[in-house]
C-alpha cells in the first residue's frame, strides 16, 4: 500500500526547491556582477596612464576656455601600459577615462559639434613630419603618421596590409564625422579632401 504524502510534506519540499532556486539565482547574479566589475576595473587599469591627470587638466583648460585649436588640433601624448599614444583632446576623451567637465561647452563652439577634419589633417601632418622614428609605428588618433604625411600622394602607402584610406575611413567612422558629402564620404572623397588641403 502506497502512502500518500501529507500536504505539509509537499509544502516543505516545494519550499526547499524554491529556496534552492533562489540561492542559485543569487549566486549567479553575484558572479555576473563580480565579473562585470572586474572587467570594468581591468579596462580602467589598461587606460590609466601616468599622465592622465595632466591630460585631463590640459583638455579641461582648453575646453573651458573655448580654445578650439588646442582642443581639436594640438597633439598630446598619453602613456598607456608603457606605450606612448598620441591624439587630440577630442579623440582621447572619447577613448580613455579623461575627465573633461567642460566638454559640452567646447562642442557648442564647433560646427556640428565636431572638430574640422581638414584642419586636423594639416596639424597631424606637421606633427608627424618632425617625429623621429618609424612613421608606421607612430599613431595619431589611431592613424599612422605615414598616412597623415603621404596620403595626398597618388598611391596610398600600405601599412601592415592596410591602405591609408582604410585607416582614415575607420577613423572618420569612429569619430562620427559629419561631412558635406554625407553618406558618400568614401575613399575617393578622403583623397580629394587630402589633395585640396595639403600642398
Amino acid at each position: 500500500m502506497i502512502k500518500k504524502r501529507s500536504k505539509k510534506g509537499q509544502a516543505s519540499m516545494s519550499g526547499n526547491v524554491g529556496m534552492w532556486v533562489i540561492v542559485i539565482l543569487a549566486i549567479l547574479l553575484a558572479a555576473w556582477i563580480g565579473w562585470k566589475f572586474l572587467k570594468g576595473a581591468s579596462n580602467v587599469q589598461e587606460a590609466l596612464p601616468g599622465n592622465l591627470e595632466a591630460l585631463s587638466q590640459g583638455c579641461e583648460l582648453a575646453a573651458s576656455g573655448g580654445l578650439v585649436a588646442s582642443y581639436c588640433y594640438e597633439t598630446r601624448s598619453l602613456d598607456v601600459r608603457g606605450a606612448k599614444k598620441f591624439g587630440t583632446c577630442d579623440y582621447l576623451v572619447k577613448k580613455y577615462p579623461v575627465d573633461v567637465p567642460s566638454k559640452d561647452l567646447i562642442e557648442q563652439k564647433l560646427k556640428d559639434g565636431k572638430c574640422a577634419f581638414d584642419k586636423q589633417i594639416i596639424a597631424f601632418r606637421q606633427f608627424c613630419q618632425v617625429q623621429p622614428g618609424d612613421k608606421e609605428r607612430i599613431f595619431i588618433n589611431k592613424v599612422p603618421c605615414k598616412c597623415w604625411i603621404s596620403f595626398n600622394e597618388s598611391n596610398d602607402p600600405n601599412i601592415e596590409g592596410k591602405d591609408c584610406s582604410d585607416y582614415l575611413i575607420d577613423y572618420t567612422n569612429t569619430m562620427s564625422f559629419v561631412q558635406d558629402n554625407g553618406a558618400n564620404f568614401n575613399a575617393d572623397a578622403l583623397i580629394s579632401l587630402f589633395n585640396s588641403t595639403i600642398a
